[in-house]
């Protein structure tokens, strides 16, 4: 089977800590480790990897770590490996990450970065409102949202959340009163989204 067939991998072959990865993602896909062992291991390989860095293999350790909800190690890595130069997927894990385990400082100044790069992601706008609400500043969350509208005026989404965070900070004037620049019944994709959408329209008036 697959375990047989890494273990019988040679030392001269691969690194000791590749072969280890390589049995636990073997070993959490049939659920045959322990969280705990898990996540021992897995710092183990973090340290081994970073010992002697590879891009490829630290991202391998993330991701790994990400699955076992060892976030604090995954985000460790990800804010090693990724910046605020470009944007990719590691990009958007590393937010996320980041968000699990309440780095909003983190997460502020890392998108703050980004656009300064002229980087301007949604998902990126998205993470960076969370932290500045769960921050309760909500008037940075509100300049972001129309920041983001500034540019892309069709997002209905977008517009739905600041009319309804605009009647929460006492911006009447940015809550939205035509209903069709809000998200339509077939638009909705499930209850909780729904409930939004029919509160941003009792905002305007509809």
């Amino acid at each position: 089977d697959a375990i047989n067939l890494v273990e019988g991998i040679t030392p001269t072959a691969v690194p000791l800590y590749q072969k280890q990865l390589a049995l636990m993602f073997i070993n959490i896909s049939s659920n045959s480790i322990s969280s705990e062992n898990a996540t021992h291991l897995c710092e183990q390989i973090a340290h081994s990897s970073s010992l002697k860095p590879n891009y490829y293999f630290e991202r391998e350790v993330a991701i790994c770590a990400d699955r076992i909800k060892h976030y604090q190690l995954s985000f460790n890595i990800w804010k090693r490996i990724t910046s605020p130069l470009d944007f990719n997927c590691d990009t958007r894990n590393l937010l996320q990450v980041a968000l699990h385990i309440k780095e909003y400082s983190y997460i502020i100044h890392f998108c703050t970065q980004l656009r300064s790069n002229g980087i301007h992601e949604r998902c990126c706008y998205i993470i960076e409102m969370e932290a500045y609400i769960q921050c309760h500043e909500f008037n940075e969350a509100f300049k972001l949202m129309t920041e983001w509208l500034g540019r892309n005026p069709d997002d209905k989404e977008m517009r739905m959340n600041l009319s309804i965070l605009s009647s929460q900070i006492g911006q009447e004037d940015f809550i939205e009163r035509c209903p069709d620049r809000l998200p339509s019944i077939e638009e909705v994709p499930d209850p909780s989204y729904g409930r939004r959408v029919v509160h941003a329209l009792s905002l305007s008036g509809n």
